[in-house]
């Protein structure tokens, strides 16, 4: 019984601090989020780089 009511109250959404106004000047600050999007672009770019750079090599 406990454990469905457990399941009926809402959880708080998760929320990542501000940046502090002292360390303004140093750009906007890097969320989570900011850095997944960065980081899979990062990745898919050096993916078809490997993927060309494969492809050189068995034409030539």
């Amino acid at each position: 019984m406990s454990s469905t009511f457990k399941n009926r109250i809402p959880k708080r959404k998760y929320r990542e601090r501000a940046q502090p106004s002292s360390r303004a000047h140093l750009g906007i600050l890097e969320k989570k989020q900011d850095y997944q999007k960065r980081a899979k672009n990062y990745h898919k770019k050096e993916d078809m780089m490997n993927k060309l750079k494969m492809k050189a090599d068995l034409k030539n």
